[in-house]
């Protein structure tokens, strides 16, 4: 079951991410859908099982951008074992601080992914800052609404359970 939930969650973010980029070439790149993925599933896993999640994603993003090396695929494995100890340390119950969660992680891979090129590449093309800000507040706001939409559905799905009237069955003759 958490196969499949994996690959749902990884056909849904790429899916998204790609139509964005369809709708709007210019800036439908800004907003990561995979790290929020990321974040979320690193909440509740172990360090190596978001290591290995965030891997994946990651290679995958290089798999259809066709990127260089698996820069991308270095950079989720370890966003997504630093997302993971992190949620291990701290309670992200909160929006904000599990908004703030993704806008770290955006930076965070940014952060791995330059310095993965200045060691690979002679010259590499310098990132721009303001993108990587822009990236990181957009796909933070995307992810805490997201992540507050999920806790009204759930909050609306309790609510409905304990209400239900459950049907009665008798286990007789049937007339």
């Amino acid at each position: 079951m958490k196969l499949l939930r994996f690959a749902l969650a990884v056909v849904l973010a790429y899916g998204a991410h790609m139509l964005l980029v369809r709708l709007f070439p210019s800036t439908g790149s800004v907003i990561n859908f995979p790290t929020i993925v990321l974040v979320l599933f690193a909440r509740k896993s172990s360090v190596l099982g978001a290591a290995l999640f965030g891997g994946s994603l990651g290679w995958a993003n290089d798999a259809l951008a066709g990127s260089l090396y698996g820069l991308h695929g270095i950079a989720g494995t370890l966003a997504g074992a630093v997302c993971a100890r992190a949620a291990q340390q701290v309670s992200f119950r909160q929006p904000a601080l599990l908004t703030t969660m993704f806008a770290v992680a955006v930076v965070f891979q940014e952060v791995v992914v330059a310095s993965l090129m200045r060691l690979l590449f002679p010259d590499p093309p310098a990132p721009d800052p303001m993108w990587a800000l822009l990236s990181a507040v957009s796909t933070a706001l995307v992810g805490g609404v997201f992540v507050l939409g999920l806790r009204r559905v759930e909050t609306r799905w309790r609510r409905y359970r304990r209400v239900r009237r459950p049907k009665i069955r008798f286990q007789g003759r049937r007339a």
